[in-house]
């Protein structure tokens, strides 16, 4: 009986694993992936500073999570490939991670992330850009045969699709 504990205790250790947070490169859009923003748009070449709240520091016993940080530094980087960015300051983005839905175990795992990103003229101080966009993403067994690392891919991946999914929201005005 004692063996069998014992077996069951290092396979559990084995399997857990830890978590590890999601990576900023894997949430950029590359510039191959994004709808081009026309030169004509309001936003061509016109967003200079970024502020995301709203993410969370992974504890590698518990979950992976998305930072603040690496949010904001994979949104930066998606604003430079879709020649959104500039150093001139006209417009500024805040923008908030509502949620992070996350599953707790499953062998395909789906992230939902809800994200609200406001765009504020830096000259007048209006508001000109306010919508709350919903993404997900799901990571399979294929992906990552590791529960805590399918995890991650689906944050990323659910991050990703809404940087995306904002990237052609802008594009569009």
């Amino acid at each position: 009986m004692k063996n069998t504990l014992i077996l069951l205790s290092v396979a559990a250790i084995a399997l857990s694993g830890c978590a590890s947070p999601a990576k900023t490169e894997n949430m950029t859009i590359q510039k191959n992936q994004i709808v081009n923003v026309a030169s004509n748009s309001k936003f061509y070449n016109s967003i200079s500073h970024v502020v995301v709240d709203g993410g969370k520091d992974t504890n590698p016993l518990w979950t992976s999570q998305v930072s603040s940080e690496s949010f904001e530094s994979a949104l930066i980087e998606s604003l430079r490939q879709a020649n959104l960015w500039s150093y001139t300051k006209k417009y500024s983005l805040q923008t908030n991670l509502i949620s992070l839905k996350q599953p707790i175990v499953g062998f395909n795992m789906t992230v939902s992330a809800s994200v609200d990103y406001k765009i504020k003229d830096e000259t007048t101080g209006t508001v000109i850009f306010d919508e709350k966009i919903d993404s997900a993403y799901t990571a399979t067994v294929g992906d990552a045969f590791a529960g805590f690392e399918r995890l991650r891919i689906a944050n990323e991946g659910a991050i990703r699709n809404n940087i995306e999914l904002f990237l052609k929201k802008l594009s569009e005005k």
